[in-house]
């Protein structure tokens, strides 16, 4: 990811050389449509991978992880769709 990409965004953390993009627990609960202190829930039960933290102990986690996470949410929502369907029919 280049610099003027991360200057779209709030923050971005480098490592390895590679820039990472990563949101904050209110941005992470907005990508995932929950309050805040589910994010802190998932991140403590293992969830979402530990977050990386600031100084001032800001709560970083990587976009790559938020959207895994989006994704697993949204299959096992089809999936319940689905079987409801099943039932139904």
């Amino acid at each position: 990811m280049s610099q003027e990409a991360c200057t779209l965004i709030e923050f971005c953390v480098e490592e390895e050389g590679l820039m990472e993009v990563v949101l904050t627990t209110g941005e992470s609960g907005q990508e995932l449509k929950v309050s805040p202190d589910s994010i802190r829930r998932y991140e403590k039960d293992g969830v979402l991978p530990v977050a990386f933290k600031t100084r001032r102990g800001l709560r970083l986690f990587r976009a790559s992880d938020v959207e895994k996470l989006r994704r697993k949410r949204a299959a096992r929502e089809n999936e319940a769709q689905l079987a409801q369907a099943a039932v139904n029919a």
